[in-house]
Formats: C-alpha cells, structure tokens, sequence
C-alpha cells in the first residue's frame, strides 16, 4: 500500500510527464507482451514508470536479450534502478533526444501520453520509432484512446489494437503497429 501511494504522488505532481493514475493491469501487461511476436531480443520501452511492464518484459525476455528503459521522471528512476537484472539498461532522457542512438529493436513499447503531446511531437516520435525498428518489428503504444491510429498508420504496414477493460481506472488501448519489411521511409504532409 505504501508504493501505491508514493506512485499517486509522483503522478499526482507532474500529472503531464507521468499520464497514468495507477500502475498498469495485470491483464493490460499480459495483452502487451502476447503482441511482441516471436523472437524477440531487444526491445526499447518508453515511459516505463514503475517498472510494471519492464518486469514482466523480463520475464520473457531469453537470457541474451536486452531491454532498453527510457524514463524522464527521476522518481520512476529509483523504481527501476531497483531491478537488479543484466539485461535492463535504464536510462534517463528524452526519446527525442536520444533516439538515434539507440540500437535496432524488434519491439518498442510505449506509455508515454501521446495525448497530452502537440501534433508534431507525435509525428517525431512514431517517425523515430519507424526508424529504431528492425524489419518486421512491432511498436506498442498502450494508450487512453486510439487516437494515435491515425499518426501510426502513415509510418506503419499492419495495425492492431485491443482493448482491456480490466485496467483501474479507466480501459487501455493497445495498440500494435508493425514495420513492413521494407520501410520506405514514408513521410508526413
């Protein structure tokens, strides 16, 4: 009970920057790693908060694989930095800032709040996103609405998308936004 309310006050002092007000589902987290695929290494997770979904990542990730975090609150910091795994590598910056230095994925998962985000801002960051998968790779934002759809649909071949009723407080949208093989690098009017 003590996290629950250490998390609520974090997110409840920078509401913009964290966009969720409990941790992840159970069965939110379960929907989003079945839509991962087959073998998967290495994987990038924007957003990852309290670590819900990076620990179940984990969990399935082979013993040579390699999960990337990518958190801006300092507070979400300290909750990651407390999985003692060799394969998750934490680090505290902006996607847009570091993107292009991050290594191939097969999947991206995300949390961050596309919603509270201007137009442009979405663009770049699905855009980048595009860019840091491999072929055939799969990117998962999990999301309040299915808003971003539109965006997801000028840089990516197929897209799925799940609801789950089961996330306190409100229903998440999972979305699931594969690479075409060979992306052509298409571009945003």
């Amino acid at each position: 009970m003590k996290n629950i309310f250490k998390f609520l006050k974090i997110v409840l002092t920078d509401y913009k920057n964290a966009a969720m007000l409990a941790p992840t589902s159970k069965y939110a987290t379960e929907k989003i790693v079945k839509a991962f695929g087959p073998n998967v290494k290495t994987v990038i997770e924007y957003g990852p908060g309290n670590g819900v979904i990076t620990r179940k990542i984990l969990s399935i990730l082979p013993e040579d694989g390699r999960l990337i975090a990518v958190e801006i609150k300092p507070e979400f910091i300290e909750y990651l930095k407390k999985i003692n795994d060799p394969r998750l590598e934490v680090m505290r910056d902006d996607i847009l800032e570091i993107g292009r230095s991050l290594p191939k994925a097969d999947v991206v998962v995300s949390g961050i709040p596309f919603s509270f985000f201007p137009q442009e801002k979405k663009r770049d960051i699905v855009r980048l996103t595009a860019e840091i998968l491999k072929d055939n790779g799969v990117f998962i934002p999990y999301q309040y609405s299915l808003a971003l759809r539109k965006i997801l649909r000028k840089f990516f071949g197929e897209i799925k998308w799940s609801v789950e009723i089961r996330n306190f407080p409100t229903i998440v949208f999972i979305m699931a936004a594969k690479k075409p093989k060979k992306h052509d690098g298409m571009q945003i009017d």
